[in-house]
């Protein structure tokens, strides 16, 4: 008796706890590593834009929604950070996605850099950044440069 009400107590109670494990927001989760995009594409985009004299190119975060593929996600967080308030010549904008239907990754780390040489000059991208958080379950929370650490690297590492 005292073991099946312990088996209902248990199939009862561990999906919400494991749900509420995964509850943290995902900004809130370390970067680790992470891997450079090449930037040059974008500036192609961005440089044909000017020639063609379209607005989007003036406001960072308009040039993040034209680049940036938004998955099907439980959850998107947008930071946007100038280096300063009045006509800023950086700036960086931190996309964090976490909920995606793959089981495998569970959420998706990306910043974009900014500069300008002033306020009239459309803004071009430095770098971009981009880090996964692996789904698997038993992988650590952090955000990787890639989707699935190998367990066995450093194994191999002190092999060779």
């Amino acid at each position: 008796m005292n073991i099946i009400f312990f088996l209902i107590t248990l199939f009862t109670f561990y999906p919400l706890s494991y749900s509420l494990a995964q509850s943290i927001e995902p900004e809130k989760i370390s970067v680790k590593s992470y891997k450079i995009i090449d930037a040059r594409v974008f500036n192609n985009e961005i440089q044909k834009a000017s020639q063609r004299d379209e607005n989007w190119i003036f406001n960072p975060l308009l040039i993040v929604f034209k680049f940036h593929d938004f998955g099907n996600v439980r959850y998107v967080s947008i930071k946007r950070k100038d280096n300063t308030a009045e006509c800023p010549s950086r700036s960086v904008i931190t996309i964090v996605e976490e909920g995606f239907l793959d089981d495998q990754l569970r959420g998706k780390w990306k910043q974009f850099h900014f500069a300008r040489n002033n306020c009239e000059d459309y803004w071009k991208i430095t770098e971009v950044r981009e880090a996964y958080l692996c789904g698997i379950s038993g992988s650590k929370e952090v955000f990787l440069k890639e989707l699935w650490p190998n367990p066995f690297q450093n194994f191999y590492k002190k092999k060779n």
